[in-house]
C-alpha cells in the first residue's frame, strides 16, 4: 500500500497490544481497530488493512509531531466533545476521506510527492 500511499511508511505499525484493549475500553468496547501513538500505530489483529483507516491514523501521527500537548489536547476534547465531534478526530476522518480521494483521481501520487518537498 505505501507504493500508493509512500506516506504510510512514515509511522511504525504494530498488530495487537494493550493499546488496541484500552482504546476499546474508553469507547465501551472490547477493542478498537486502531490506535496512534506518537509514531507507532496499533491494528487490532483482525483489522483489514484499509487504506481510510491507516490513513486516519497516519493523521493522529502528524498530530502527535505538531505538538507535543496533542495527548492532552486529544483527551481534554474527547472529553468535552466525545469521540465522534473530537476535532482531531473530525480532521484525520477528513485527511483520509480527501488523501484517498486523491490518489483515485490521480491528483497525487509518489512522484508529486517528491516534487512538492523540493525534489
Amino acid at each position: 500500500m505505501t507504493e500508493r500511499y509512500p506516506e504510510l511508511a512514515d509511522a511504525v505499525y504494530r498488530r495487537g497490544g494493550v493499546p488496541i484493549r484500552l482504546g476499546g475500553w474508553a469507547l465501551g468496547s472490547s477493542h478498537v481497530s486502531g490506535i496512534t501513538l506518537w509514531r507507532t500505530i496499533f491494528l487490532h489483529r483482525d483489522a483489514r488493512l484499509d487504506e481510510r483507516l491507516l490513513l486516519h491514523e497516519l493523521r493522529h501521527v502528524h498530530q502527535f509531531r505538531e505538538a507535543k500537548t496533542f495527548p492532552l489536547r486529544y483527551l481534554w476534547q474527547s472529553l468535552r466533545r466525545g469521540y465522534s465531534k473530537n476535532p482531531y478526530e473530525v480532521d484525520a476522518r477528513r485527511f483520509a476521506a480527501i488523501r484517498s480521494r486523491m490518489n483515485e483521481s490521480g491528483v497525487f501520487s509518489g512522484e508529486d510527492r517528491g516534487e512538492e518537498e523540493g525534489g
